[in-house]
């Protein structure tokens, strides 16, 4: 940790969202759009610097020094939880093999021409299985196309996602609950064809510690963790 914290910078990039006009309004909801603004953009310049500190501190390790040699940066650009991305990162080469790779993207888990993070991916996915959310209102938030989500769905592959736990939790009972779902592909205006697919089955684990009732009728799952992958096959084994 010592390591990491003696190559962190601070906020490369000054903040300037705020309209002077705004100081002078009392309008409630002026204030409110542009503070959801500011926020939105500071976590986003957050998060690049953090890539950036973290590359910075992989690059002046024994480990890089030893096995590694790099001579340039290069852009990417990334949807992720927190909006579109666009940061640099260093390009590493091995010493022995004179194979390349980027440390960022390493950490990150995404391919080479991969443009939307996992975690993106798995939430659409819940929003479209367990909201029951149509293709487009699942991607709006992320400024993607409802064909996005028709093709990740369509393309299934076996990744499974886990979502991030901030702190172990400890509870006295925890549930599992295995299910299957049916999501329609939404291509009902196209002509269907003999032996074409209209719907896909899509597996996945729901883990919570307890149920809170919320009103009649309604309940809240705590501490929800929803497991889900892009094939069936294997998938209870």
């Amino acid at each position: 940790m010592s390591i990491i914290l003696s190559h962190f910078q601070p906020i490369s990039t000054p903040f300037h969202f705020f309209d002077s006009s705004i100081y002078s309004s009392h309008n409630p909801l002026l204030w409110e759009s542009n503070y959801l603004n500011f926020s939105s953009q500071l976590i986003q310049q957050l998060f690049i610097d953090y890539l950036r500190n973290i590359d910075e501190c992989f690059f002046h390790s024994d480990e890089r020094k030893n096995s590694y040699y790099s001579k340039d940066k290069q852009p990417r650009t990334l949807v992720t939880l927190f909006g579109t991305i666009t940061f640099t990162r260093r390009r590493y080469t091995n010493r022995s093999t004179g194979n390349s790779f980027h440390y960022i993207d390493y950490l990150l888990g995404i391919s080479q021409y991969q443009r939307v993070t996992n975690q993106v991916v798995s939430q659409i996915f819940h929003n479209v299985s367990c909201d029951h959310d149509s293709y487009r209102k699942a991607t709006q938030p992320f400024g993607l196309s409802k064909s996005f989500a028709y093709y990740q769905i369509k393309k299934l592959k076996t990744d499974v996602f886990m979502p991030y736990l901030n702190k172990p939790i400890t509870c006295d009972n925890l549930h599992i609950v295995a299910d299957e779902d049916h999501i329609a592909l939404q291509n009902k205006n196209k002509p269907r064809k003999r032996n074409s697919i209209n719907s896909y089955m899509l597996r996945h684990v729901t883990i919570f510690t307890e149920i809170t009732k919320i009103c009649k009728n309604r309940n809240k799952l705590e501490n929800r963790m929803i497991l889900t992958q892009r094939a069936i096959s294997n998938f209870f084994i």
